[in-house]
């Protein structure tokens, strides 16, 4: 069957303000234990004193719930350093946070192929088979633990009924971000972690191999294997450790926003490294802008100026780096305009390689110009015009 694409793009009605949610749905099952069904098992449940089921229902909590949590990207974390169970505050009732930890990676990978039929077909799909239970299923990468360094997933929290939990995670993952420089917490998709899970052979119909299982054979190959698709150079990222820790919750508690200028440097290496080019050069070039006129501001004392002035003139790096930042500045003038990337490598890829490490080099020469002290009061700085006229009043 030949596929033939085309038609005219249709006008949509608008969506009402009523149909637009980002709240999640949430489904929650409980099971149910039945004392008749335990005893017919020879199970038998214990007798209990009135005083003693008093007692258990008295010390339930009716005031806090506990979820669990299996965070998209890991968190890579130092165990014998981040031990504190952390309470911090939102409108007015306690979250508590706990340590993250690991989950059984393998184990989730694979339960997701367990009892699912795989389509068949030529042009159109006309049968459906199990894969064979010979296939491996559970493939994951290790990231080289050691026995205190861990990449870990599953959060524990405890909270009072009524707290914004949504808002507060997030908030706190964007300061675990921004003192660890782990960039990939931010990323839209696991990118140590790509998509594909298995693969194998197909006959010339395009029907599932099974293997050939045949007298004197001796020992065969399964015909379905399992993959991993992982990229290994994670780049900066330090582990957390209690330091880190410790200023994310007293940040969160406090509900200071992180520096956005790296905010927006992290989320552009994890729109690099998810291959989302014009996102990456977007989001570097707003931290660009931010750190200039941060340190324009906050630092020198003068106004802050437009971006290519600001990149002609600052004193955080040199002519080689400088140069590059003029180059990001034209793609992302490019980008913003709807036209294609003007700046490829010798691969024919664009050149955000390039534009990463010379925003890295102005993030380390930011942060180093930091003064003693007062580095919260620059890290949540907005940059708002009438801020700026009120505080440039008061200098």
């Amino acid at each position: 069957m030949e596929c033939r694409w085309g038609g005219e793009m249709k006008n949509t009605k608008p969506i009402s303000l009523e149909e637009i949610s980002n709240e999640w749905g949430t489904y929650l099952v409980k099971a149910h234990l039945s004392e008749e069904v335990g005893a017919k098992n020879g199970c038998l449940w214990p007798v209990l004193s009135d005083v003693d089921i008093e007692r258990y229902k008295e010390n339930i909590s009716i005031d806090f719930e506990s979820h669990i949590y299996l965070r998209p990207t890991p968190i890579w974390i130092d165990t014998t350093q981040v031990r504190d169970i952390l309470t911090v505050q939102s409108n007015g009732k306690r979250i508590r946070i706990y340590p993250p930890f690991e989950v059984n990676e393998k184990g989730e990978t694979s339960g997701a192929f367990e009892g699912v039929q795989i389509p068949e077909g030529g042009d159109i799909v006309d049968n459906s088979v199990e894969l064979h239970s010979s296939a491996v299923r559970g493939v994951r990468m290790e990231h080289g633990n050691s026995e205190t360094l861990k990449w870990c997933r599953g959060v524990r929290i405890d909270f009072e009924i009524g707290a914004d939990v949504t808002s507060t995670l997030n908030l706190f993952w964007e300061h675990l971000c921004q003192y660890t420089h782990q960039w990939w917490i931010r990323a839209s998709h696991n990118p140590m972690l790509g998509p594909l899970r298995m693969g194998g052979a197909i006959t010339k119909d395009h029907k599932i191999v099974r293997e050939l299982r045949c007298r004197g054979a001796g020992e065969i190959e399964s015909s379905w294997y399992g993959a991993v698709q992982y990229q290994p150079h994670l780049g900066f990222g330090s582990p957390l450790t209690s330091g880190g820790w410790l200023l994310a919750a007293q940040h969160t508690h406090d509900q200071r926003s992180p520096d956005q200028g790296l905010i927006s440097f992290y989320d552009g290496m994890a729109d690099y490294m998810a291959g989302h080019y014009e996102k990456a050069i977007l989001n570097l070039c707003i931290a660009t802008e931010i750190m200039l006129s941060k340190h324009s501001f906050a630092i020198l004392k003068r106004s802050p100026t437009n971006l290519p002035k600001a990149i002609r003139t600052t004193m955080l790096v040199e002519g080689p780096v400088r140069e590059v930042l003029k180059e990001l500045l034209i793609d992302r003038n490019q980008v913003a305009h709807g036209n294609k990337i003007r700046n490829y490598d010798s691969n024919g890829k664009p050149e955000v390689k390039k534009y990463l490490q010379a925003v890295s080099h102005l993030v380390s020469a930011y942060l180093n110009s930091m003064p003693q002290g007062e580095w919260p009061g620059i890290m949540d700085l907005k940059l708002d015009k009438s801020e700026i006229i009120k505080k440039q009043r008061n200098v």
